[in-house]
């Protein structure tokens, strides 16, 4: 029998959260067993719990009586198998619960990755490390930490070039957030204009990282230049909102909205006719890749760039306490930290960090 710890949040009342143990002593035929070893925690899982309903973030990982675990990203164990393809001890990094241990019902097995398929939601691809191209020993903090959010960057940049490849200059809301700054500095390599709104508090730290052509705070929209531009909402801010259209007018190109980092705003103005949302998993369904394109290996090699020039940005904090977990949880939802730290969390019982 297998000792396990959760960490949920209600979904009528993000602001409530649990931590819970239960026990799991079998599993199903062909499904395998994982010791969540470690993951990332960002802002990013604010945003998972702040679209939890409308983009079914809430469904992957239910709990039961009206909570359910937020969705991170984290590198487990295989402590148990019942399928003959996938061995004990195998490491595996994908999409998991805020928990210690997760049962898997794998499909569609390769050498380096399998599915999971779950109804009505998007299916989940976990990657076997022993092969993984974008896996590192050296920087598996980091890969817990930005993998997703550089992931989401590489392809709204992606995105950006294929919808907008006329457009020279794309604003950035939220500007010191780890998705936010990813993107700018991807911009910045094929000569985009990346114009970063931050607060004044983060202001220091994101004209430090040299990936923003100009950076302004949240009081100076007036400042900014008036020209064709895409203005990327990683903020959610509808008073921000109000603001830009109403500065940029008809050279504001269209509003995409990837997150909400400013918990406490109101609605983001989805309902305007220049705003689209993004979501990663659609825009890979739709995308063409261009002739003799490989972007695979485009992916990993950015990967490893970027991996490599963010490391001296990074506060890196470790810790296997679930009230810690929870705590930083309650703070992230007023967006209380630094922009540089890195939480890295495990809530399996005596994990080695």
């Amino acid at each position: 029998m297998i000792a396990t710890t959760s960490f949920t949040i209600n979904k009528n009342d993000i602001k409530a959260t649990a931590i819970t143990k239960h026990s799991i002593s079998d599993i199903p035929s062909n499904a395998i067993l994982i010791q969540i070893d470690r993951f990332g925690f960002s802002s990013n899982n604010v945003t998972y719990a702040l679209f939890g309903k409308a983009m079914q973030y809430f469904d992957f990982f239910e709990a039961g009586n009206g909570y359910a675990h937020l969705p991170i990203w984290g590198v487990g164990t295989i402590i148990k198998s019942n399928n003959d393809q996938l061995k004990e001890g195998e490491k595996v990094y994908g999409y998991f619960p805020t928990a210690s241990h997760i049962i898997l019902e794998p499909v569609g097995i390769k050498i380096d990755s399998f599915k999971v398929i779950r109804d009505q939601l998007p299916a989940d691809r976990y990657h076997r490390e022993n092969v993984d191209p974008e896996y590192s020993s050296e920087f598996e903090s980091l890969m817990l930490l930005f993998r997703p959010l550089w992931t989401t960057s590489f392809f709204l940049n992606d995105f950006l070039e294929a919808k907008f490849d006329n457009v020279r200059s794309i604003v950035i809301s939220s500007a010191s957030s780890k998705t936010a700054f990813s993107l700018a500095l991807l911009l910045k390599k094929r000569g985009i204009k990346a114009i970063g709104i931050t607060s004044k508090r983060n202001e220091e730290f994101v004209k430090h990282l040299g990936f923003y052509d100009k950076v302004v705070c949240y009081d100076q929209i007036s400042q900014l230049e008036i020209a064709d531009c895409v203005y990327c909402d990683f903020a959610g801010d509808s008073n921000l909102n109000s603001q830009l259209f109403s500065h940029f007018g008809d050279c504001l190109q269209k509003h995409v909205v990837i997150g909400k980092t400013h918990v406490e705003s109101g609605p983001s103005g989805e309902k305007n006719p220049r705003t689209v949302f993004f979501f990663v998993p659609e825009w890979i369904l739709k995308r063409t890749p261009k002739p003799n394109e490989n972007l695979v290996e485009t992916k990993v090699k950015e990967w490893k760039t970027f991996l490599q020039f963010i490391q001296p940005f990074v506060d890196i904090k470790i810790s296997t306490n679930p009230g810690d977990l929870q705590a930083v949880y309650l703070e992230m939802l007023k967006g209380s930290f630094s922009p540089s730290d890195g939480f890295i969390f495990s809530l399996v019982t005596s994990s080695h960090l």
